[in-house]
């Protein structure tokens, strides 16, 4: 039988990969044949991986995980937090700036050519494009910077602004990348669930106080039902495999059709994606900072 995903002998490395869909994704890999080397703050319970310890808070401690790591094919990002009860520096720190740092300065070098990265964000970062003068200085700042910017405009976020800015932000950038990683025949690509049955799935039911009306409106589209872990998971390992090599650059949505159903019914829910600033005002720049 014809071995369409080819993962037999490859190095890969899952982000995140202890828990949820990254140890879903492991299970998967794993059985394919994989090498597998998994970077987590918590340990891995499976016994045939190669488990480093990461906390993606602490750009050291991601060097150092990235130091003990051989030339690797592939790239699976899961890290992230939810922002319910957590401070928004945080959620920018571990959403955004740990992926921007591996992006910028430990990936490239670390991955053979021809590999291919899958970063999962989430349907909450949709609309990224339209959100670009929001969000791009955070593409350019230094980590001090991002987090003083985030500082001045953070009482003007909406809603769960901290997570989809942070989800936005890595999906653009996450893209703007990808001429980079081309030069090694790298494939970048980010994978965007919806409402997934996993330990985050809980943080937000009690952030819109368990109202499933609620949760269904906001998250959940022609199919009503939670995604499975598993469900995401062979989305990404499909997305990194041979049988994708020529899907690049893409916003892979994994959500059960809710972004179909969005826009199908804007007028109905009066929502217009275009129209909906992370902000409730102009974000301000911190003075004495690149511009």
């Amino acid at each position: 039988m014809t071995d369409y995903l080819n993962y037999k002998g490859k190095k890969c490395v899952v982000l995140g990969g202890s828990n949820g869909m990254g140890k879903a994704t492991v299970d998967i890999l794993v059985d394919l044949g994989a090498e597998v080397y998994v970077l987590d703050i918590l340990p891995s319970d499976n016994e045939r991986v190669t488990y480093i310890p990461v906390d993606c808070n602490d750009p050291d401690s991601i060097k150092t995980a990235f130091d003990q790591l051989v030339q690797f094919d592939c790239f699976f990002g899961f890290a992230g937090v939810s922002g319910v009860n957590q401070p928004t520096s945080l959620v920018l720190s571990i959403n955004f700036l740990s992926y921007k740092y591996m992006l910028d300065e430990l990936l490239y070098d670390k991955m053979n050519e021809n590999g291919s990265i899958a970063i999962v964000t989430s349907n909450a970062g949709q609309y990224w494009e339209a959100h670009i003068d929001e969000f791009k200085y955070l593409t350019t700042a230094s980590r001090e910077d991002a987090f003083k910017f985030l500082e001045i405009n953070d009482e003007n976020l909406v809603d769960a602004g901290a997570y989809s800015l942070s989800k936005r932000v890595l999906n653009y950038y996450s893209f703007l990348s990808a001429g980079k990683y081309a030069e090694k025949h790298i494939r970048i690509n980010t994978v965007c669930p919806g409402f997934t049955a996993t330990r985050l799935r809980g943080e937000f039911s009690k952030y819109l106080n368990d109202d499933e009306e609620v949760i269904k409106s906001m998250g959940k589209g022609y199919i009503t039902r939670d995604a499975q872990p598993e469900e995401i998971a062979k989305v990404c390992v499909f997305v990194n495999s041979d049988m994708a090599t020529f899907v690049n650059a893409e916003e892979v949505m994994v959500d059960g059709g809710t972004r179909a159903s969005f826009l199908l019914k804007q007028k109905g829910f009066d929502f217009d994606p275009n129209n909906a600033p992370l902000y409730s005002k102009p974000v301000e720049i911190p003075e004495n900072t690149i511009k």
